[in-house]
């Protein structure tokens, strides 16, 4: 039920964190992380935060991340924030994230259900109830599923939350599954439920 935060206060480059490891390159399965928060901030270049992985470039099966909220903010490049893993380049099979997951910065921002970005292969997951947000940046990518996805999404669904980018400078990408679908693969996937919103620089944002 702990959270896990990473603040080094602009001392590093680069801040990865996960709710069960801060980057994967072997094999995650049957693991829950449950209640607490998990954020990566200040990292002075880019920040990553997974509710079970910042980073997935191993796989990733049957876990949940459940009810605190995911987090990265403040890196001046990339900010990846997802309900699973920050980026994934792998695999995440039949895992849940019921969380919120939001992304803010200067320049680039990306917020998935499930995963910031995805270069990988995302299958039979679930993202219930928490709001997905980017926001602040020159580009904003939310998505019920993936921010951004050049890989493959199959069999996915998203259910309750709302999916929101505010606050641009220059382009902003919202979708119920993807909020941008680069070259990807998206099949047999389902937004159920909740709001989608993109909000112009210069506005607030939901509940600012």
């Amino acid at each position: 039920g702990g959270g896990v935060s990473v603040d080094i206060s602009d001392s590093v480059e680069y801040l990865c964190v996960g709710g069960i490891a801060g980057i994967n390159y072997g094999k995650i399965t049957n693991n829950i992380h449950s209640g607490g928060e998990v954020s990566a901030y200040s990292g002075y270049y880019t920040n990553y935060a997974g509710g079970i992985a910042g980073i997935n470039r191993g796989t990733i099966t049957n876990c949940a991340h459940s009810g605190g909220e995911v987090s990265a903010y403040g890196g001046s490049l990339n900010n990846y924030a997802g309900g699973i893993a920050g980026i994934n380049s792998d695999t995440i099979t039949n895992c849940v994230n019921s969380g919120g997951v939001s992304a803010s910065g200067s320049s680039r921002n990306y917020s998935g259900g499930i995963a910031g970005i995805n270069y990988g292969k995302i299958t039979n997951n679930v993202h219930n109830g928490g709001d997905v947000s980017s926001s602040g940046g020159s580009y904003n990518y939310a998505g019920g599923i993936a921010g951004n996805n050049g890989g493959t999404i199959i069999n996915n669904a998203h259910s309750g939350g709302n999916v929101s980018v505010y606050d641009s400078s220059y382009q902003h990408y919202a979708g119920g599954i993807a909020g941008y679908n680069s070259k990807g693969n998206i099949s047999n996937s389902c937004w159920a439920a909740g709001d989608l919103e993109a909000v112009g620089d210069g506005d607030k944002g939901p509940d600012a």
